[in-house]
């Protein structure tokens, strides 16, 4: 086994073993440091890395000591054995399992701490926490709690660390006892942990999983300062600093809770942790509370690390999103935009530069080559998410800009365009375009952000979200993207009239052709289509739709359709089964023409027992009749 404080082999096959040297300028060298008050930095977490090392042996050298470490070695290689065999196992044979474990950790028990900070034994451990009885728990909580805090900033330990709060803290059932668990690690340590990334990633998923109310009020509140008081209003008691204001403008603490919180918060950004779910919860207390100051210096610092595409997925990032976008000025917002209109790789890239300090260039021909794909656009990728859609709407309705918007993002949309109108998601930002209103959103808290966000106007410029206006704003969009929209619309009408998600679209859409010219094709498109031999009546979306548009449109489309019908009433109703078609009809101005034709056949229409289309018919059939009896 090699080892690095041995010496060469001596001719006779024996080893030489060179001792360590034990001066005191040695030790003053490892384990002191003046400048920084008698301790190195980062102490606890060298002390259990040397623990483990071979150059910071803490007994003699020699071959006795060459045996100690063997012996640790052959453990450890032991444990990491059982590791495998464990993972063998797959999800059965839980008793197994646990037997597995057991005999592990009885190979490194003792030195379970230090050995926590190395990937293969993290994964032990972790998986002795996760599959282990209690017994196995409490072995491994005994010597790793003393060292939660130093594991939760390590990038194997902060796992475990993690691990150890679902699995062992939750199940504390008295809840003094488990906040007293949760103080060891967190408190005093909150507003450090939230500026390393894997301490901020355990207190982040403390704060979304695990945490309680009471719990998330009391840790929370050591960003706010000690002057800080919570509310005691029933209904205002969350973890929220907007509604706990009053009680701080009267003891006048606003000014210097919000100044410290926006350090914090701007420490967190410089280290890229804006896609951590606590920081976003302090950046929205900072866009509520601060003054204008305050606000504009945590924007700018959000636009410059282009955080938008990148936590506009969430809602709280959704909601940062919108804030920017509203107290935004002019060119703030074309930053914003064009930071969505970058590719996936670019951002990529560039974070890959921040963290290693040069690019990638062997990668550059293929990047360029994706770059191209309009399916890695953020805009793109933004509008396919539910609370991406609603910021990618929200700038169709305040950007005053739409030339820039038209460049930057709608020229990505055109590309691929016939894969949004059928998404769930994507195609909303588009019927929002032909509707202008936020109920093409559908989710509750979706809407209530699009149409709810509590603005302060005195972050707006002039007061107001845009100069030109929402409808004004809209016809510049439809003017530019709508012959595109109409151009998908037709290519693809046979599939969209039938989708889920199509057929909303095409009803937008048509609706829009009574006053808008570029949208008339859709009409003599939807005629055409119903000719076609291949058109499927019987599905429940070309149901309703065509129903929709036969009874919204006084005249083109009406009369086209009914022309078509004329004389064949009898083949749309048994035949092809379309007697959604002659119902509609009936409630037109053609209503009575078409009672006309069908009156000599209603002895059949009644009589149908089976489909539902044509047993509607038979009821709208003798409402009409003594309709036009009259």
């Amino acid at each position: 086994m090699n080892n690095k404080n041995t010496g060469k082999p001596s001719s006779g096959g024996k080893k030489d073993f060179k001792k360590p040297s034990f001066s005191s300028s040695n030790n003053n060298k490892k384990g002191f440091n003046k400048s920084e008050g008698g301790f190195k930095k980062n102490a606890p977490t060298k002390r259990l890395h040397s623990e483990t090392s071979s150059e910071n042996r803490k007994d003699g050298g020699g071959i006795s000591d060459f045996k100690k470490k063997l012996k640790r070695e052959d453990s450890t290689t032991m444990a990491k054995r059982a590791l495998d065999e464990f993972l063998q196992l797959g999800e059965k044979k839980r008793s197994k399992k646990i037997d597995i474990l057991e005999t592990a950790l009885e190979y490194i028990e003792g030195s379970i701490s230090s050995l926590s900070l190395r990937s293969d034994m993290s994964r032990l451990l972790q998986a002795v926490l996760k599959y282990g009885n209690e017994k196995l728990r409490n072995i491994v909580i005994k010597e790793i709690k003393g060292d939660l805090k130093v594991l939760s900033s390590n990038i194997y330990g902060h796992k475990l660390v993690m691990k150890v709060m679902k699995y062992h803290v939750v199940k504390i059932k008295d809840q003094k006892e488990r906040l007293e668990f949760y103080k060891e690690v967190f408190f005093g340590n909150m507003k450090t942990m939230i500026q390393q990334r894997f301490s901020g990633e355990v207190l982040d998923y403390c704060y979304t999983e695990l945490w309680n109310y009471t719990e998330k009020r009391f840790f929370v509140q050591e960003f706010y300062g000690s002057d800080f008081l919570w509310t005691n209003e029933e209904s205002k008691m969350n973890d929220s600093l907007k509604d706990s204001l009053d009680n701080n403008i009267k003891t006048g603490a606003v000014l210097t809770i919000v100044s410290d919180l926006t350090k914090i918060v701007q420490n967190a950004l410089q280290k890229r942790l804006f896609d951590l779910a606590v920081v976003q919860k302090l950046i929205i207390d900072v866009f509520e509370c601060g003054d204008s100051s305050h606000v504009k210096f945590t924007l700018y610092d959000l636009i410059e690390a282009g955080a938008i595409p990148l936590i506009l997925h969430t809602l709280l990032g959704c909601k940062i999103s919108l804030l920017c976008i509203a107290y935004a000025n002019e060119k703030e917002r074309k930053l914003i935009v064009r930071s969505l209109s970058r590719s996936k790789v670019d951002v990529a890239g560039s974070a890959e530069e921040n963290v290693d300090g040069e690019g990638a260039e062997e990668k550059q021909k293929e990047d360029d080559l994706t770059n191209s794909d309009p399916h890695n656009n953020l805009a793109v990728l933004a509008s396919q998410d539910c609370f991406g859609s609603v910021v990618v709407s929200y700038l169709f309705k305040c950007i005053d800009d739409t030339v820039l918007l038209n460049q930057k993002i709608l020229k990505h949309f055109r590309k691929v365009l016939s894969d949004l109108l059928h998404h769930q998601q994507a195609c909303k930002p588009i019927r929002y375009l032909l509707t202008g209103s936020s109920k093409v959103f559908g989710n509750s808290q979706a809407t209530k952000l699009f149409d709810e966000l509590e603005l302060r106007k005195e972050m707006m410029k002039d007061g107001v979200l845009s100069k030109k206006g929402q409808d004004k704003i809209r016809q510049e969009l439809l003017l530019s993207f709508g012959p595109s929209i109409v151009t998908g619309i037709c290519e693809n009408l046979s599939t969209l009239i039938a989708d889920t998600n199509g057929h909303l679209v095409v009803k937008e859409a048509f609706a829009l052709s009574t006053e808008n010219k570029d949208f008339e094709p859709i009409s003599a498109k939807l005629l055409e289509l119903i000719q076609s031999k291949d058109f499927d009546f019987h599905n429940i979306f070309v149901k309703t739709t065509m129903s929709s548009i036969i009874l919204k449109s006084e005249g083109g489309f009406c009369d086209g359709v009914f022309k078509l019908v004329k004389g064949h009433c009898k083949q749309y109703i048994f035949e092809k089964k379309a007697s959604y078609i002659i119902s509609a009809l009936l409630k037109t101005k053609h209503g009575r023409e078409v009672y006309n034709e069908i009156s000599k056949f209603e002895k059949a229409i009644q009589e149908e027992k089976t489909d539902k289309n044509i047993k509607f018919l038979a009821t709208v059939l003798t409402t009409k009749k003594e309709e036009f009896k009259k």
